[in-house]
């Protein structure tokens, strides 16, 4: 136990370590930063809860301690806490089953990282009150401005406007898709070293919960409603909320898109390709989380596999 606890504060100090490299700036530390997560679910999950919360709380210590309170605060809110919880639930099971079913499901485990996202996004907003929001937005709006002039182009302007409002979406989209990117590489490199104490997940199986479905649906009619209320504040945490909600229909079409490349020949170059224009686009990204959530309904990976349901397994 004792080399286990030692490892898990080694574990921690490296996650520290690599989030404190954002303060070195430029691409190479946000890149180390960005990493920050894969030392504490690599300690978590190969070596269990409780060397995970160690290596949480190691890290959260060392970077208060290296920086500030408020800092330390922001890197427990965004970074520890969220590994933490995915770790716990990560590493529950039923029974002594050896099959992947026993474990948490892993969309479960996406439909709570988002929710917790969005909830942390919505409290701090709505403390903060309309006045703040738009303080917030116009200050989004500058740093944009100085990085793209807008010139005497109109519509450039709207544009920008435009992705200030919703920049809040953005941002938890890119820290959930962190935490979900940290947390697989981290079970992926166990699994090869033979470390891991869950089961690799069958990432084209993954499916989410049907309450998730009903809250997403619930927030974009909240974001469609609020307006005619002249709800300020509101309008602007549930349209940034219900953009976010995506995130792991994303995923599942993602899923969908790789069960059904299985019948397409030069499978790995059109995956590829339709990556690439994820990428370089971005909006096709909500085509894809369009076909997640037609998936909840429609279980189209079970049409391709002629209804079995199987596909996903292999």
């Amino acid at each position: 136990m004792a080399k286990e606890i030692g490892i898990a504060i080694g574990g921690g100090a490296a996650g520290a370590i690599l989030y404190l490299a954002t303060f070195i700036g430029g691409p190479a530390g946000m890149f180390l930063a960005y990493l920050a997560l894969l030392p504490l679910f690599a300690t978590g999950l190969g070596l269990g809860t409780v060397s995970g919360l160690v290596a949480v709380v190691t890290a959260t210590a060392m970077v208060t301690a290296a920086t500030s309170v408020l800092f330390g605060i922001v890197f427990a809110l965004v970074y520890a806490l969220p590994a933490a919880g995915l770790i716990r639930q990560a590493l529950l099971r039923q029974g002594d089953v050896a099959n992947d079913e026993a474990w948490y499901p892993p969309g479960r485990i996406l439909a709570w990282l988002v929710l917790y996202g969005c909830g942390l996004f919505a409290l701090l907003a709505l403390a903060g009150g309309e006045d703040e929001i738009a303080a917030m937005v116009s200050e989004i709006e500058q740093v944009m401005a100085q990085v793209l002039p807008t010139g005497d182009n109109p519509r450039v302007a709207e544009m920008m406007k435009a992705i200030a409002g919703y920049f809040p979406a953005i941002l938890i989209f890119s820290w959930a898709i962190m935490v979900i990117a940290n947390a697989a590489i981290a079970e992926a490199l166990l699994a090869k070293a033979g470390r891991a104490i869950r089961p690799k997940p069958r990432y084209a199986a993954v499916e989410l919960p049907g309450w998730f479905a009903g809250w997403t649906a619930g927030l974009a009619a909240l974001a469609l409603i609020a307006p005619a209320l002249e709800m300020g504040a509101l309008t602007f945490v549930a349209r940034n909320a219900a953009l976010a909600m995506l995130v792991p229909f994303l995923l599942v079409g993602l899923a969908v898109i790789h069960v059904w490349s299985r019948r397409w020949p030069a499978r790995m170059a059109i995956l590829a390709g339709c990556y690439v224009v994820l990428l370089l686009f971005g909006w096709p990204a909500l085509l894809v989380a369009g076909l997640g959530f037609m998936e909840h309904w429609l279980l189209l990976r079970r049409r391709v596999a002629g209804g079995t349901g199987q596909e996903e397994k292999r």
